[in-house]
C-alpha cells in the first residue's frame, strides 16, 4: 500500500464510524418513541382516540 492511498483508506474508515453513529442516534430516537407510546397506553384512565 502506498502513502497516496492512505487518505482514502482513512476517509473510508471514518465514514464507517459516522454511519455507525448515525444509526445509533436513529435507534435511540426509535426507542424514545416506543417508550412514549407505551407510557401513554399504560396510564390508568387513558382512553383510546376512538372512545372505546
Amino acid at each position: 500500500m502506498s502513502f497516496t492511498n492512505l487518505p482514502l483508506v482513512v476517509f473510508a474508515f471514518l465514514m464507517g464510524y459516522s454511519v455507525e453513529f448515525a444509526f445509533s442516534v436513529f435507534d435511540a430516537l426509535i426507542e424514545r418513541g416506543r417508550q412514549a407510546f407505551s407510557s401513554n397506553e399504560a396510564r390508568p384512565g387513558a382512553q383510546a382516540k376512538d372512545g372505546k
